[in-house]
């Protein structure tokens, strides 16, 4: 048997999301809700998931005040690891019935304020944070989700100097390359797959169409990155949310519907572990 552990993530635009949130909670059977920029209001989300779903939803401590996590797991099974000072950045420990993981969950700079190659420097920081966390805890079963405002193609994601994050897992399963004399982890990034009209869903998370000489209308800002290790637990499960139920989270004209969501599509992922009877890798 196998144990299934569902995550939700969802830049909510500050909107007073919490009871469409909670129906998509109990429509996916989701364990973990992260959302970036949400309204404020606490109480409403853990009240609407808890009755939505029939599991006591709570918030674990943190001290991170833009980047909130609600889950029905154990309290002590969501402990608090790490909020970077800039507060776009929270890592906790999730312990797991047979092995524990890095959840680390971000909001990056948006474009509006930041170039390229200022979001690209602050990637490295970040990541340079992440590998540190990981000596510490001695493994390197991370996930990183969020919003990045980066497409998966932009220097801050694929740099070695910033996520290193690559589009297939035979390149990721290498674990690492040596640039210059000096060796960088990989992540593996399934957001490269959900690009364009070929996908199951939505070509993108966010949609964004200024007059300016280069557009690509259609990003996706919000993405999963895994460490190789986790790799063995993750089949594929990885979809951009265009609907709950029988409402459309996108407007008539196809891009997501500020009227009834965010101005971004959520992100849901799965991840299934081995049950107790059987071993896991713990690289």
């Amino acid at each position: 048997m196998n144990s299934e552990i569902t995550f939700l993530f969802w830049n909510v635009n500050r909107r007073p999301l919490a009871p469409l949130v909670a129906e998509i909670a109990r429509e996916k059977s989701v364990d973990v809700v992260i959302l970036a920029e949400s309204d404020g209001d606490d109480t409403a989300y853990i009240e609407s998931l808890t009755n939505q779903t029939g599991h006591a939803f709570n918030k674990p401590y943190a001290n991170s005040d833009k980047i909130d996590v609600f889950t029905h797991l154990p309290r002590d099974s969501v402990r608090p690891v790490y909020d970077h000072a800039s507060r776009r950045m929270t890592v906790r420990r999730l312990v797991l019935e047979k092995t524990d993981l890095l959840l680390v969950a971000l909001h990056f700079q948006s474009k509006v304020n930041w170039s390229d190659q200022d979001q690209a420097g602050e990637a490295g920081n970040l990541c340079r944070e992440v590998c540190r966390l990981e000596d510490e805890h001695g493994h390197q079963r991370t996930i990183v989700v969020g919003d990045f405002n980066m497409n998966p193609f932009e220097p801050g994601m694929t740099s070695c100097h910033g996520f290193h994050a690559v589009m297939t897992k035979a390149i990721a399963q290498k674990n690492r390359r040596t640039v210059s004399g000096s060796d960088y982890r990989f992540f593996y990034n399934p957001s490269w797959n959900h690009f364009g009209d070929r996908t199951p869903g939505p070509a993108g998370t966010h949609y964004y169409a200024p007059g300016k000489p280069i557009q690509f209308y259609w990003n996706h800002f919000d993405q999963l990155l895994l460490r190789p290790s986790l790799l063995p637990y993750f089949h594929d499960d990885f979809a951009v949310l265009d609907r709950c139920g029988e409402r459309s989270l996108l407007s008539q004209h196809g891009q997501p519907d500020e009227t009834v969501g965010s101005d971004h599509l959520p992100i849901l992922f799965r991840l299934q572990f081995p049950s107790s009877a059987e071993t896991l890798n713990h690289a």
